[in-house]
């Protein structure tokens, strides 16, 4: 038999660690294609992994009054526009820098105009790695951002818990609707087990 992917898109909120929003894909189908169809009410913040970066999504999104963190894409194009003060406070906690910038290419203006962003550059502990995070957060504390992107590690913690309890990795036949339903049926088995935990735990 022919070996092929699925890729399931999922968005969680937080406050509940359950799946929001989900989209089944092939594996081979772009992230950035996922993106226009998140309809996100003002106010909401999204926390994204760098594959996601679309910058005009991203841009739509600003004009709703919607925030966004993400990391920076090594082939991202951007100019620094101004250098923000860096406390000893915001130094202890990680925060290496903070800066304004446009974030674009350039010569492809004209059909995604340059949006003005905030880079921020930030030293973890635990990993004793070096981030940098982007984000159209301009009023949030540099902390602050770098501690909201932590917060992505959910959606890790999710399908984890969902390969240790399902039957996932091995699909029971091979066409495309049969293995959508399983997808669906694993994260509605999933849904369930954590109301009956949830409850169980209060």
């Amino acid at each position: 038999k022919k070996k092929g992917g699925v890729k399931a898109h999922v968005m969680i909120r937080s406050k509940d660690n359950v799946p929001c929003f989900v989209h089944i894909t092939s594996a081979s189908t772009n992230d950035k294609t996922v993106m226009p169809k998140l309809d996100l009410p003002e106010g909401s913040i999204i926390v994204m992994d760098k594959g996601y970066n679309s910058y005009k999504p991203m841009a739509e999104w600003t004009k709703k009054g919607v925030s966004w963190v993400t990391r920076l894409n090594k082939r991202a194009r951007w100019e620094c526009i101004a250098e923000r003060e860096v406390s000893e406070e915001m130094a202890a906690l990680g925060v290496h820098g903070d800066k304004d910038i446009l974030l674009g290419n350039p010569e492809k203006a004209k059909k995604v105009p340059l949006q003005e962003a905030r880079l921020i550059t930030f030293y973890d502990e635990e990993t004793g790695k070096e981030f940098e995070f982007l984000t159209n957060n301009m009023e949030l504390s540099a902390s602050t951002i770098a501690g909201i992107y932590k917060k992505r590690w959910q959606i890790e913690l999710l399908f984890k818990r969902i390969k240790q309890n399902f039957q996932l990795y091995n699909f029971l036949v091979d066409n495309e609707n049969a293995i959508k339903i399983q997808i669906w049926s694993t994260l509605i088995a999933d849904l369930l087990v954590k109301i009956v935990k949830d409850k169980a735990d209060k």
